[in-house]
């Protein structure tokens, strides 16, 4: 098992407000404030539709499980030359929705 050290992920967004900023930045959606975001963190049927968008703006998704019983996960976006760096999350769907999200905040992230 590799040893990750344990604020790998403070400050990354989660939950609610991940999905929030996914639908916003990533999909350009809008969504009703009763019904609230896709699950596009916990679900991975979602968050494929988040590698889709990010396939068809021109990135491929490197992703893997780092703990055996699937408990820490990375992923990155990479486009060309430009690479963003391995985001982590607890499952595959949250790891996804953070790379994408770092991957088109980073600059000339979003100018595809």
């Amino acid at each position: 098992m590799i040893d990750m050290p344990d604020d790998l992920m403070a400050g990354e967004p989660s939950g609610r407000a991940l999905d929030e900023a996914v639908a916003r930045d990533v999909l350009g959606l809008t969504w009703s404030p009763v019904a609230g975001p896709v699950p596009y963190s916990r679900d991975i049927e979602a968050a494929w539709q988040v590698v889709e968008r990010m396939l068809s703006l021109g990135w491929h998704l490197n992703l893997m499980s780092i703990h055996r019983d699937g408990s820490l996960w990375s992923a990155e976006f990479e486009a060309a030359a430009e690479t963003t760096r391995h985001i982590y999350g607890e499952s595959a769907p949250i790891a996804i929705c953070r790379a994408a999200l770092a991957a088109l905040r980073a600059p000339g992230g979003g100018e595809r």
